[in-house]
């Protein structure tokens, strides 16, 4: 009997938290709905796709919605078509620029100055890009340096005792 009132009781807390799951769950899919207007279909058979990043004819610092059938960006007459970062000669505006930071031969540029480094580069911090193959060959060549000046300066120092030893 207990444990029959203990389920009851468990029941009756976790009501409202399913209520309320409904709720956010309503209120996720009213956003979507909002959102639904920033995608295109590339055709009937295929899902929807993200429109790029269009830039609002009005407001120039806001998103805009895309051609529902093409997914190309609005012409703007006094500005770009595409949001600051992204190359406006692309008419979906899908393609970021990379143009003050270094992505290297491997790296590939996946929004406005930020890359994604592949396996044999790495991040510099400011969101480039450099290859690991280059600096290792450097770190070995100076490391080779090192090792030949160490070797030649035990060696004068070897011929330097030798000779006195000699000498005496």
């Amino acid at each position: 009997m207990k444990l029959i009132g203990f389920v009851v009781a468990l029941l009756g807390v976790l009501e409202p938290a399913a209520a309320s799951e409904k709720g956010l769950k309503k209120k996720i899919n009213e956003k979507i709905g909002n959102l639904n207007s920033f995608y295109w279909r590339p055709s009937e058979d295929e899902p929807k796709v993200l429109c790029g990043m269009c830039r609002d004819k009005t407001d120039q610092d806001m998103n805009a919605k895309c051609n529902y059938k093409t997914g190309n960006c609005p012409d703007i007459a006094n500005g770009q078509r595409c949001m600051k970062g992204w190359d406006s000669n692309d008419p979906q505006c899908v393609t970021p620029l990379c143009e003050n930071v270094n992505c290297g031969s491997d790296g590939i540029c996946i929004s406005p100055e930020k890359c994604v480094c592949t396996a044999l580069s790495a991040s510099d911090g400011s969101g480039g890009c450099y290859h690991l193959r280059v600096r290792g060959l450097i770190g070995a060549g100076a490391a080779l340096v090192v090792l030949i000046i160490s070797i030649s300066i035990c060696a004068l120092i070897q011929t330097a005792t030798s000779k006195k030893s000699k000498e005496l």
